[in-house]
């Protein structure tokens, strides 16, 4: 019997892995203590969101970083990334990560 292995695509794989790592991201938010997401916090000022999270969970270090600047991609529930844009808004919900 002859066994035949279907290859994807470079494209099918990275979207492949993107989506597990999305799927684990989710389900290890839930291991970590306190607050994991601010959706609420998307359109304010950096700065004022990092504080805000920080109040709300004192266990996480909020990181503010402009959108697209390269990033470790391994999980901790002690950090949260703070995504602003070019004039200092957060351009993305900040969750634990």
């Amino acid at each position: 019997m002859r066994t035949t292995f279907l290859r994807r695509s470079n494209k099918e794989e990275s979207e492949h892995l993107a989506s597990e790592v999305i799927v684990y991201r989710k389900n290890m938010a839930t291991f970590c203590s306190g607050k994991t997401s601010w959706p609420e916090l998307v359109g304010e000022i950096g700065a004022v969101a990092a504080a805000t999270i920080k109040l709300q969970n004192p266990i996480v270090n909020p990181i503010i970083l402009m959108l697209g600047t390269p990033v470790t991609r391994d999980f901790r529930c002690d950090r949260v990334w703070v995504w602003v844009d070019a004039i200092g808004r957060v351009s993305k919900p900040p969750v634990v990560g």
